[in-house]
């Protein structure tokens, strides 16, 4: 898959800034520039629980991917997310500007500015999502449905989310939606995250 890209505006020192993300990514600058700062921003983003942040579930974003999930539910075959990667950025992006005070508040530990918060999502290529009613069941004497957002790299099952619900009971979107930005967000980075910082002289603090 392709590695997503961060951008900032009037963040702390930094008046606007794109960072594409890379298995090694490097920040090389005068002192005093912000390099810390994207850093921590960075990490901190990676290390965001999208389940305790508000999940704008009144927006236009969030409507428009409830309605690609419905439209796809119970289909058999794997869907690439190339496929909806519009809807899901869009969303995002709803999510991040209605929580960039929350994220930024987590990383840093401290109130800091910031006008805008965006991501742009990349290729998403070789990810999947299957989003099914994976059996019924009988329950205290009430039929319930378990819902399950499976998502794929390739042919391998990375993760999957699953939920009870009720004969008529409305699905909570807002909990899959989560789980995926979780997943994709931190991809091929959440079991392995490294930060260093480094000293003015220029050497890595161990």
């Amino acid at each position: 898959m392709g590695y997503w890209s961060l951008q900032v505006k009037n963040f702390g020192k930094i008046s606007e800034a794109e960072i594409q993300l890379a298995p090694f990514t490097c920040f090389i600058g005068d002192n005093n520039s912000g390099k810390s700062y994207l850093m921590t921003l960075l990490y901190g983003i990676l290390r965001t629980n999208f389940r305790s942040l508000e999940m704008c579930t009144k927006s236009n974003e969030y409507e428009a991917l409830k309605s690609w999930f419905d439209l796809h539910y119970q289909e058999t075959n794997k869907i690439p997310l190339t496929s909806i990667k519009t809807q899901l950025n869009n969303y995002l992006n709803a999510v991040l500007e209605a929580n960039k005070e929350t994220i930024v508040r987590y990383a840093f530990n401290k109130k800091i500015h910031i006008d805008s918060l965006m991501i742009n999502l990349g290729l998403l290529k070789d990810l999947y999502v299957r989003f099914s009613n994976n059996e019924d069941l009988h329950y205290e004497n009430e039929n319930m449905s378990m819902i399950q957002l499976s998502l794929y790299y390739k042919n391998d099952l990375i993760s999957r989310a699953s939920g009870r619900i009720r004969a008529h009971q409305k699905i909570n979107y807002a909990f899959f939606f989560a789980v995926l930005l979780n997943r994709i967000i931190g991809m091929e980075y959440r079991n392995d995250i490294l930060f260093l910082p480094t000293s003015r002289t220029g050497f890595l603090l161990t």
